[in-house]
């Protein structure tokens, strides 16, 4: 019927290890998650900068236009 120890108070250590195995396990888990999101939002904001960047160049080649027909 599962593992037993023969000395009092251990399998409460087994089980207290256990446990902290796992919350380690959930820990990193999270930590990777908590990466990926931070990646990804800079992922965007960076996209997001360069679409501006596009935008005003375009902008400021239509005013350029916009100054040359004027003289």
């Amino acid at each position: 019927m599962g593992w037993q120890c023969e000395v009092e108070g251990e399998p409460a250590l087994v089980r207290i290890l256990a446990y902290a195995t796992m919350n380690i396990t959930i820990a990193s888990i999270i930590q990777c998650i908590d990466l990926k999101v931070i990646a990804s939002r800079h992922l965007l904001t960076e996209t997001s900068l360069r679409i501006h960047k596009v935008i005003e160049g375009k902008n400021q080649s239509a005013e350029k236009r916009g100054h040359e027909t004027l003289l």
